[in-house]
């Protein structure tokens, strides 16, 4: 990360890691985070993403299988704690529960760019990114390497698919306790019908988007310096304008604070894991 985010000399502004995670996710993290008062500011940011994409052929994921595979199967998990990388030991992210509403979903905690960048702001005491994808393709990836190599594939875009695709960012306050929740849901058989693809990569075309349409029609597009969507310079205004063209690309963040949504205490390996509800996370 710090080699990707190296600067790129030149009077022309270069942004570096956008689209909706990493990209996305920064700018509604740091939305959230100012929604608190200055007495809570050490935060504990939690990105989590459920992709329940099913397609008509076994194995379908929503997004380059060989990159899925490098990032649960080979590549090690990371968070940053106080503004420092902290890995797993060893190939393959962690296994770990996310509870959506009390319902478990099969997860992972992996490395991901949005991790590094969010665990570098000034008030956040940790990161992470959660990721959960429908139990088939989990069990798959769970096999290791050959077998999801074997099995994982893009859908054909002829064949439709459904589900959901769901990414959320969690802000806690490690001093108050009080926890700020913004979702954007879509479906992936909709989306299908309407453009040809699946909710996975409408998303990030969308995200992509939005960073073209601040660099065409805002003051972005003449300030110059290298940028992630984590420290690129926002005044109230900027807020404003980003708002205004999230709304007219329908990239449609819902806030979603009244349902939990938390990493499960249990481990993998306990009944919850497999539980309809886990009654451990509905309290």
């Amino acid at each position: 990360m710090p080699y990707s985010l190296s600067t790129v000399s030149g009077k022309r502004p270069q942004w570096l890691c956008w689209g909706i995670n990493p990209g996305l996710v920064e700018l509604i993290s740091r939305q959230l985070m100012a929604s608190f008062t200055p007495d809570e500011q050490d935060f504990v940011v939690t990105v989590f993403e459920h992709d329940q994409l099913e397609g008509a052929e076994s194995g379908a994921v929503g997004w380059c299988p060989e990159a899925l595979i490098e990032e649960i199967v080979l590549s090690p998990s990371l968070e940053m704690v106080q503004g420092e990388p902290i890995e797993s030991a060893g190939a393959g992210a962690r296994k770990i529960m996310a509870c959506w509403d009390g319902r478990p979903v099969a997860s992972r905690l992996v490395g991901h760019e949005d991790v590094w960048t969010i665990g570098k702001l000034p008030d956040v005491a940790r990161s992470r990114f959660v990721y959960g994808l429908q139990p088939q393709i989990m069990k798959v990836l769970d096999q290791g390497f050959a077998k999801a190599k074997a099995e994982l594939r893009l859908p054909s875009p002829h064949l439709p698919v459904y589900g959901k695709e769901r990414v959320a960012v969690k802000v806690k306050s490690q001093i108050s306790g009080t926890e700020r929740i913004m979702a954007w849901e879509e479906d992936h058989h909709r989306i299908w019908q309407d453009y040809g693809m699946n909710a996975v990569q409408y998303q990030t075309a969308k995200a992509l988007l939005l960073a073209l349409c601040l660099l065409q029609h805002s003051r972005y597009g003449t300030l110059a310096g290298n940028f992630c969507a984590a420290d690129l310079p926002i005044s109230a205004a900027d807020w404003q304008v980003i708002d205004q063209l999230m709304s007219d690309l329908n990239i449609d963040w819902q806030n979603i604070s009244a349902k939990r949504l938390r990493v499960c205490p249990r481990m993998p390996d306990k009944t919850a894991w497999s539980a309809l509800n886990c009654q451990h996370c509905l309290g």
